[in-house]
Formats: structure tokens, sequence, C-alpha cells
């Protein structure tokens, strides 16, 4: 897998700046969702796949992407590899779509000589989980069995929730992991991530810096790069100390896809 955390640019990021509370605020739900995923994990349920939900879904994706390296290196398990997929909800375009999606993971499974058999989808907040019905129909469709990773569920109001939930992840086909309830802060920080979401029918965002050049805007191409390289740097400090806390509490090497 690349590294997750390859900065974009050079820039120096301050050692000294206050963390992005946007990204701070994903520690505890992160935490949580790995203490959900613990038991799997430590009977060796390892992920070939880590698939992420652009825009607002690339940072925590990239934070789980983080934990997963280090407890791989860790244990010496593979590193699960990555894909984007721009999630958009429009039933227009969703066969269209999940076409795309289909052609991008055989074409991936190709590339890397890995046939996927088990990935986690990352995205921020799920409600109705239509934005992310496009992928969810590919991995099935691929025959990957998947969990979904929220940071943040709107289901509703508590005594119903847990009905909701099992719907959702009825019509979406996986197990749907949750860190908190309500929205995060995260939620359309698409800067902090890099990355913009333009046009519906394509299922990758776009580079900020593309997505600003292609609309006539009048911010300079790196008018971003600053917010982007600081949060590429909080995301990798937070995986590092939720990786070392899981890996403090489950000492035991899982068996899992050993590394060649």
């Amino acid at each position: 897998m690349k590294d997750s955390f390859e900065k974009p640019s050079q820039q120096e990021v301050d050692p000294d700046r206050e963390p992005y509370p946007e990204i701070e605020e994903l520690k505890d739900p992160l935490e949580n969702i790995f203490n959900q995923l613990a038991e799997g994990i430590e009977n060796g349920e390892w992920y070939d796949l880590i698939v992420g939900d652009d825009a607002s879904g690339r940072i925590p994706t990239l934070i789980v992407a983080g934990v997963l390296k280090e407890i791989a290196e860790a244990r010496g398990l593979e590193k699960p590899d990555m894909l984007f997929f721009a999630g958009v909800k429009d039933v227009a375009l969703k066969k269209k779509r999940k076409r795309e999606i289909v052609e991008v993971l055989k074409q991936h499974e190709k590339w890397s000589g890995t046939a996927h058999k088990r990935a986690l989808l990352v995205t921020d907040t799920i409600a109705s989980g239509e934005t992310i019905r496009d992928i969810t129909d590919a991995l099935k469709e691929q025959d990957i069995f998947f969990k979904i990773i929220t940071i943040g569920t709107t289901f509703g109001v508590p005594k119903t929730e847990e009905q909701v939930k099992e719907s959702r992840e009825y019509i979406l086909g996986g197990k749907i992991i949750s860190g908190m309830r309500g929205t995060p802060k995260i939620y359309q920080m698409h800067t902090y991530g890099g990355v913009q979401k333009e046009d519906k029918a394509s299922i990758h965002a776009l580079p900020i810096r593309t997505a600003l050049s292609q609309t006539g805007s009048d911010y300079p191409p790196n008018s971003f790069q600053k917010n982007i390289n600081e949060a590429r740097a909080d995301s990798k400090e937070i995986a590092h100390e939720i990786a070392e806390k899981y890996l403090a509490e489950h000492p035991q090497k899982a068996t899992g896809r050993k590394a060649a």
C-alpha cells in the first residue's frame, strides 16, 4: 500500500501549532470503532482493501489506513490497499456509476495481484446511506465482504436507532460500525482532504487545485496546501496514537494473512 500520509508538497508543518479541532474530534469515535473491530481482528479477520468515501470521508479513511498500517507492521501482516470513490446520491446515475466502480475494482485486483475478499468502507456520516449505495453495490457484485465504518450516524431518536441501523445494513449489505451519534465536524470539510466533488457522474473527486482551475476560481492553486499538509500531519499523529493504544491493549499476535 502506498504511504497513506505521503505529503502532496514539501511545505513544512509547524510542530507547535494547535491541531485542527475537526480532526482532533475524530480520535475518540475512531478508538470506539477499533474497539468494535478488535474481536474480529484478534481472531484473524484482516482486510485486503480500504475504500474511502470522498470527499469529507478522506481524512477518516487516512486515519483508519494509518492505524491498520501500524498494526500490520507490528504483526507481519499485509497492509491493505486503499481506493477512494466519490459518493453521490443520484438514482439516475446509479447503474452507470456502479459499473465504473466495479471496473476499477477489477483493474485494481489485476494491478495488485490480490483478489480482494474483505474490505472496510469508510465514511464520515450515514443517514440514509444512499450516498455510498453505488459503492456498496459494486463491492457486493465483486463478492467482497465488507464492513462500513462511519464516524457518525443520524438515524433518529435512540428508541428507533437500532431498528433503522438494521434496515440500513440490510439495504447496503454490510455491518455498520459507528463511533458516535450525530454529525462530526469533519463533515463537508473538503479542503482538509485536498479533494472536492464537482461532477456527480464521476466516481472520483478532483484535487482541489484542479477543481478550482476548472471553475475559474480566483484562489491561487496552492492556497489550500498549508491546510492539506497540516491536516495530514494531524491525521498521522491521531492514527499513531490509536494504533499504539490498540497494540498495547491487544499484545497477542493475530493470525492473519502474512506478508510475503
